[in-house]
């Protein structure tokens, strides 16, 4: 075969996108379910939530790293292996099911050998999710998946102590609104400042969630966390409503097997109330997913 045809027929191969396997993304997945507390008694469906969700990221061809039931040494391992692996990836996922606090507006996750007996050790015993997401910085793209919002022993004995001694409480209930650098997303199983369910069937409503709508082909993740979003909030009754925050320009998908639709920008406002009853003197949420070419206004109601 001559030399000319021979080259034409190797970048025919290539732009007909046959080229070998070598231009494909490397996908890795941290996935940590934290169950048996010592001092806080076991999260039952932590653990279960992990499996599901590693197996959903290996099934989306994601090189998964599953651990359970660290303490604070073996999370911090995992910190620093995954800063050392960063700069190889192309897609970079963490999904943390366990407890997690906040303390002073910065989030901490919780190993299971944490005792937190004061505020003051909430830095010493936890793993920053800022360290997290400053390992993650150097990943094109990357996701994170808290499920850490649930009911939390450790927070609710430190805010009752704080009251107790008549000062004001640093640390609260939930998780604390983060900011993304970059192509990252954060999504939090439920509103800031809130709280999450365990979930009564084997795994939280978020895990399940999540895990089934990641195998969906063709469907952008932001697309796709609103499907989360919805059935969530379907099977909670409007009690739990996860919340995305990116700044994400680039378009990712899990699985894309066609060209996929382009997301419409200017789709339809969504405006979601957290919590859907409120008592006098509580104070609520209003959220709206709105384009980017919109200008947010901010009001204040009362009861009149």
């Amino acid at each position: 075969m001559p030399l000319a045809i021979r080259f034409l027929a190797a970048l025919a191969f290539l732009v007909l996108g046959l080229a070998p396997a070598a231009a494909a993304e490397t996908r890795f997945a941290l996935v940590v379910g934290n169950s048996a507390y010592a001092t806080a008694g076991r999260l039952p469906n932590a653990g279960n939530d992990a499996r599901l969700v590693a197996a959903a990221f290996e099934a989306m061809g994601f090189e998964v790293a599953a651990l359970y039931d660290l303490d604070e040494a073996a999370m911090g391992k995992a910190l620093d292996d995954l800063a050392k692996k960063a700069g190889t990836l192309d897609v970079a996922a963490v999904y943390f099911a366990g407890h997690g606090i906040q303390k002073d507006g910065r989030n901490f996750l919780i190993p299971v050998d944490a005792s937190l007996r004061s505020p003051t050790a909430v830095e010493r015993e936890t793993i920053a999710l800022d360290s997290l997401m400053e390992a993650l910085e150097q990943v094109p793209i990357s996701l994170v998946f808290l499920d850490a919002c649930r009911n939390n022993p450790f927070a609710e004995a430190l805010m009752e102590d704080t009251s107790a001694g008549g000062r004001t409480a640093n640390v609260k209930r939930g998780l604390a609104v983060v900011r993304t650098k970059g192509d990252m997303l954060v999504t939090f199983a439920t509103l800031p400042n809130s709280v999450a369910s365990d979930g009564a069937e084997g795994n939280s409503p978020f895990a399940r969630a999540l895990a089934r709508h990641i195998k969906t082909p063709d469907t952008e993740v932001s697309v796709l966390m609103k499907r989360v979003t919805r059935d969530v909030m379907d099977e909670t009754r409007g009690e739990q409503r996860p919340q995305q925050l990116s700044q994400m320009q680039t378009e990712f998908y899990f699985k894309k097997t066609s060209a996929a639709p382009t997301v419409d920008t200017e789709a339809k406002t969504l405006l979601a109330v957290y919590p859907g009853k409120v008592k006098t003197g509580e104070e609520i949420s209003v959220l709206a997913d709105v384009p980017h070419s919109c200008s947010p206004s901010f009001l204040n109601l009362t009861p009149s």
